[in-house]
């Protein structure tokens, strides 16, 4: 024990000396920050070492650890050492001589964050949502981080999730043509379901009815409510705007769209026009399609059908 003590002692002093060194005789200045990420993600018994080792072997002067961790899945660890009934959270205070919270980015930020580090910034494409009435003098980014963020609240996508689904949608996003319109609410909740539910994405594509008669608890992101802000038009004034908050339900928002993909091109031009969801789909048809597909019954709304293949495919290599 006592070779131990003095060995311990002995590391601390050259630690001390070298530091002392490298600030006298180099540009370096101290303190030494060693920065250690992810600590709740290691073996609970190395984890606990780690810190251990820290506290005994790195305590010298001048030397600063910051630990990147999730307190209370590190706590956890520490029980599955020492017990459940063990106080793992007051153990752990005992290594760390001040204590931060981060807290997360917004889904907004985030996801504006997350398009404008992408292709789609500056794509060529005719970006809809068919959210009600958005402003006109939105940028294809706000529209495309607004339904992004939209989706990833209604999946309560942690930020890695919202990472992987993104990319995975933006990977099918570049198998669209330049020429054709970009729905971009439905391409980010196929991306999304196929990043939470493989099973249940099949089982959509295979059989879109679930979608349509999905009832009330089957699914609890779809059930969710989500807060969209968006401008109107003064009724008494026609000139006139004013900004109102709208509950939205992503899951009727969906279920629109499902409804418009498997429809055939007269199908959805019959429709009465809709000013609350994806009314924009029905009015790009009217505008864009119409004179080219009103002979061919058969056909279903181009494009939108093939979003769940297109997410399907983003990524392999065949």
């Amino acid at each position: 024990h006592t070779d131990k003590m003095e060995a311990i002692g002995a590391l601390k002093n050259s630690i001390e000396q070298l530091l002392e060194y490298l600030n006298d005789k180099t540009e370096y200045q101290l303190p030494m920050f060693i920065f250690i990420d992810e600590l709740d993600r290691c073996r609970p018994d190395y984890a606990i070492r780690l810190l251990e080792g820290i506290k005994h072997l790195f305590d010298a002067k001048n030397v600063c650890f910051v630990v990147s961790t999730n307190m209370t899945q590190l706590s956890e660890s520490v029980k599955a050492v020492y017990g459940s009934g063990f106080d793992a959270y007051r153990y752990l205070k005992r290594f760390f001589a001040f204590e931060y919270s981060l807290p997360e980015p917004d889904y907004d930020a985030f996801a504006l964050m997350l398009v404008n580090d992408s292709i789609l910034a500056s794509t060529n494409l005719r970006v809809f949502s068919g959210l009600p009435e958005e402003s006109p003098t939105r940028s294809k980014i706000e529209i495309m981080a607004a339904n992004f963020a939209m989706i990833a609240k209604a999946f309560n996508m942690d930020l890695r999730s919202q990472q992987q689904s993104f990319r995975n949608a933006e990977a099918a996003i570049s198998a669209i043509d330049d020429s054709e319109p970009f729905y971009c609410f439905y391409m980010f909740f196929w991306s999304a379901l196929y990043h939470y539910n493989k099973v249940y994405f099949e089982k959509i594509i295979n059989s879109p009815e679930i979608a349509l008669n999905l009832e009330q608890g089957q699914c609890h992101f779809l059930d969710r409510d989500i807060p969209y802000l968006y401008t109107v038009r003064d009724r008494n004034n026609g000139f006139g705007q004013r900004r109102e908050q709208k509950i939205i339900k992503v899951s009727e928002v969906f279920k629109k769209y499902i409804e418009m993909a498997n429809k055939t091109i007269q199908q959805i031009t019959r429709m009465q026009i809709e000013h609350e969801y994806p009314h924009t789909i029905k009015h790009d048809i009217q505008t864009r399609f119409f004179n080219r597909y009103h002979s061919i019954n058969e056909n279903n709304y181009p494009f939108l059908s093939q979003y769940p293949n297109l997410i399907k495919m983003a990524g392999q290599i065949k």
